[in-house]
């Protein structure tokens, strides 16, 4: 029912985009920032990995706007047991649904929502749950066909598919881009 939920919400999405010309697509990519948080999660270490993909933005006539992006994303976390290193590398497909409120025309604050679906490594849904959802935020500038946009995501539930663990993605996404409809 979730899937189901999500195509229409895509399909709603891409009508309303394609409707005007306030529309813009482009491409993007960017660095990701992340780490495991959570109750039962100890000594961990950040991650630096990749995100890119594809990007699309409605801006309505007043200073407001909605993005979609679709992004395959690398996240994870690095954790130390003893002198053990753990390395947690997880593959994302994340579709982030953001709104923005334009202050000089140019930068814009960004609220939202993130459902992230596990890519791999293989064997990883095993430990952890094939989904994610996060809340977003963050801010982003757009200078004429350049896009440029630091965000924060954060589950809102467990990533684990152990039950008594808690692990929660934490990520700072760095991501430039440029718009190739404007």
């Amino acid at each position: 029912m979730k899937i189901l939920k999500g195509l229409l919400l895509l399909v709603l999405v891409g009508v309303v985009f394609s409707a005007n010309s306030q529309t813009k697509f482009g491409i993007g990519g960017g660095m990701n920032f992340s780490n495991f948080t959570g109750k039962n999660v100890e000594n961990t270490e950040r991650l630096k990995r990749l995100n890119g993909g594809i990007i699309a933005e409605y801006k309505f006539p007043a200073k407001f706007g909605i993005e979609i992006d679709f992004l395959l994303s690398q996240k994870g976390g690095k954790s130390k047991l003893g002198s053990l290193i753990f390395l947690n590398e997880l593959t994302y497909f994340d579709i982030p649904l953001v709104f923005k409120i334009y202050n000089l025309k140019i930068l814009s604050l960004q609220l939202g929502v993130q459902q992230s679906l596990l890519n791999g490594p293989e064997g990883a849904g095993n430990r952890f749950k094939t989904s994610d959802f996060s809340l977003v935020f963050g801010f982003g500038v757009d200078v004429k066909r350049f896009h440029f946009s630091t965000r924060y995501t954060y589950s809102v539930s467990t990533i684990s598919e152990y039950q008594d663990a808690e692990v929660l993605n934490s990520v700072v996404t760095l991501t430039a881009g440029i718009w190739l409809k404007k």
